[in-house]
């Protein structure tokens, strides 16, 4: 039975972690100390929290050993979103007793975030925060990192945060945050690495910074595609694939999906929980798609009962296609490719994505992309001065994506090259971008075939995207954009640095807006509203 409860704090405020202990009277629960903490078959404590206006949502709490309290406890983490008062009613289980009550007080404070993020139900296609404004992720992976004190992930934070970039992908892989060291159910030798994922998402927040957080990779259920098998507790199972199927695997992973929302799913700044990476890489994927696609849809169904906060949900596999996507549990398409070398990015992308999204009428997000998945000196051959992640970011965004493609190759690609300031054009445009409402392509034409005008229409909107050859000494240009009478309001930036491009006559013929530029030497971008 629970003998206390008390908050860590000695002010609560909205928008923020706040922590409460539970402090359990293990003499009244019976063989208490042979009970695994970390099990909630065994032992689990949840509660029933009473939000000021008469919400009420189930939470579970999680248990936790660190440096401060060796033994170990229970926890809750709350995200409070209103002020006023609040009760939770909590009980543990197995119980001697019935539930115990407290009531506190929240005080109001500003949020230092956008909020959860959702899809924008008017138009399917993309995201908003908290307050209903768009929200467009421009980042790269984050997906691990190589010294134990976060002292690479503060850095890369630090870039990201300079050039506006906003989301980064984290793996809870086998070396990195995984909760499965060495044990499916008994989670301590992972406290570690879950102190400094702690540290990472408060760190994330700070710099404004969402993350995506991939909760298994392929290569710990296969022999053969970086393979982990032999080093995963799940390997007594005959094969890896049995995973999917073991009704005490499917136990205990769940088990481990509850513990990851109790422990993380207070973050406003996680943007969506990845169920699985590349699951398609995952060994007899080919021979037992339909149970593992159950298996999907299961594990999706189970996260949208226990987090109550109600983070997106997604999956992905090697490409831009897969059965999960069809699930009504998933949110949006996590798209992966690296077939982008030798190719128009700025043509072929937008040409991919209208045909994904055709296919499973969700938001589009590339959350891997490049030019050569073999290695960052493959890529950096290939693409030396980063110019296929300006192209992933803007023929992603302004060609019907939910966001800018995320490049892999974080470490010994983006930042050894210093390639980071490739993202602040958009991290600086992005944010301007008002994606809300029905939307279309644009249709609009470009006088030099060698060059190429996309984008994007809304009401009282136009955004396009200038690409193509451009020569070392630059190349005049007329941009015409029809049915823009009403757009009285253009400004041009350069895509890759964001900065302003002021070499240009703008008047309008009849409907058309006629914009002429001069020495184009870089890609555009081209916002038209109305004032």
């Amino acid at each position: 039975m629970i003998a206390r409860i008390a908050p860590l704090a000695p002010v609560l405020k909205t928008h923020e972690l706040s922590e409460f202990s539970v402090i359990l009277d293990y003499e009244r629960i019976p063989g208490a100390g042979k009970l695994n903490p970390y099990d909630d078959s065994e032992l689990a404590v949840e509660a029933v929290l009473r939000a000021p206006d008469g919400r009420e949502t189930v939470h579970p709490a999680f248990f936790a050993r660190h440096q401060d309290s060796p033994a170990g406890g229970f926890l809750f983490r709350f995200n409070f979103d209103v002020p006023g008062e609040w009760t939770l009613t909590a009980r543990s289980r197995p119980s001697a007793s019935g539930w115990t009550s407290l009531t506190f007080a929240v005080r109001e404070a500003p949020r230092r975030d956008r909020g959860l993020i959702d899809v924008d139900r008017e138009n399917g296609r993309y995201f908003i925060d908290g307050d209903g404004k768009t929200f467009i992720p421009v980042g790269c992976n984050l997906a691990w990192g190589r010294d134990t004190d976060l002292a690479d992930y503060g850095r890369w934070l630090s870039r990201l945060q300079e050039n506006g970039m906003n989301i980064a992908r984290v793996w809870l892989a086998p070396w990195s945050f995984a909760l499965h060291v060495d044990s499916c159910r008994d989670f301590s030798a992972a406290e570690p690495r879950l102190s400094r994922l702690d540290r990472l998402i408060e760190a994330a927040r700070a710099k404004g910074v969402y993350i995506i957080l991939t909760l298994l990779n392929h290569g710990q259920f296969s022999r053969t595609v970086n393979p982990t098998w032999d080093k995963n507790p799940y390997n007594y199972l005959p094969a890896p694939a049995d995973f999917f199927t073991d009704a005490g695997a499917r136990r205990a992973y769940f088990n481990e999906l509850r513990y990851i929302v109790a422990r993380y799913g207070y973050a406003s700044n996680l943007f969506a929980w990845e169920l699985f990476n590349e699951i398609d890489h995952v060994e007899d994927y080919a021979a037992r798609e339909q149970q593992i696609t159950a298996w999907l849809e299961n594990a999706a169904a189970y996260l949208k009962v226990v987090d109550n906060y109600r983070h997106l949900v997604t999956t992905s596999y090697y490409t831009e296609y897969g059965p999960a996507f069809n699930l009504p549990a998933i949110d949006f398409v996590s798209a992966h490719s690296y077939e982008y070398a030798g190719v128009d990015i700025y043509r072929y992308a937008p040409e991919k994505i209208a045909d994904v999204y055709a296919q499973y009428r969700k938001p589009v997000l590339y959350a891997e992309f490049g030019v050569s998945y073999r290695s960052a000196s493959d890529t950096y051959a290939i693409d030396p001065r980063g110019d296929a992640i300006t192209a992933g970011l803007w023929a992603a965004i302004l060609g019907g994506g939910a966001g800018g493609a995320m490049p892999w190759w974080w470490d010994n690609y983006i930042e050894r090259y210093n390639l980071f300031p490739r993202f602040k054009g958009a991290g600086i445009i992005a944010p301007a971008l008002d994606f809300r409402g029905p939307v279309a392509p644009l249709k609009a034409s470009v006088s030099d075939e060698s060059l190429r005008v996309f984008g994007l229409r809304f009401p009282g909107r136009v955004y396009a995207c200038l690409s193509g050859d451009f020569p070392e000494f630059g190349i005049d240009a007329r941009v015409i954009i029809p049915g823009a009478e009403s757009i009285d309001n253009f400004k041009i930036y350069d895509a890759a640095s964001g900065l302003s491009f002021n070499a240009y006559d703008l008047y309008y013929r009849e409907d058309e807006a006629v914009i002429d530029l001069a020495s184009v030497r870089a890609p555009l971008c081209i916002i038209g509203t109305r004032r």
